[in-house]
């Protein structure tokens, strides 16, 4: 999975996270997809190499029109714009909701 092949590569020195499961996966995409905010997925041919979402900031009242964008790219695909492309068009996508 392309969240546990950045994680490798960016903490392998220090294995402070764990593992996720795809059913973990799906249920930040619920979650996501609930609250009506984007969630984008990078392919080339054919394969995911990359998605992007935006998550609420934190659940208190102060933080209620602030949101976070997350963006992995697969490992062997970085430095392709990718990850540019999928943060623009999440952080648009954001935007246009507000």
């Amino acid at each position: 999975m392309i969240y546990n092949e950045c994680m490798d590569r960016e903490f392998s020195e220090i294995k402070k996270y764990h593992d996720i499961a795809f059913s973990e996966i799906c249920q930040r995409l619920q979650e996501v997809q609930s609250s009506s905010l984007p969630w984008l997925v990078a392919k080339r041919g054919g394969k995911i190499v990359g998605y992007a979402y935006a998550s609420r900031w934190k659940g208190r009242c102060a933080y209620r029109f602030s949101t976070e964008v997350i963006v992995y790219v697969a490992p062997v695909h970085t430095g392709h714009g990718i990850g540019s492309m999928l943060y623009c068009r999440t952080d648009s996508g954001v935007a246009c909701q507000s």
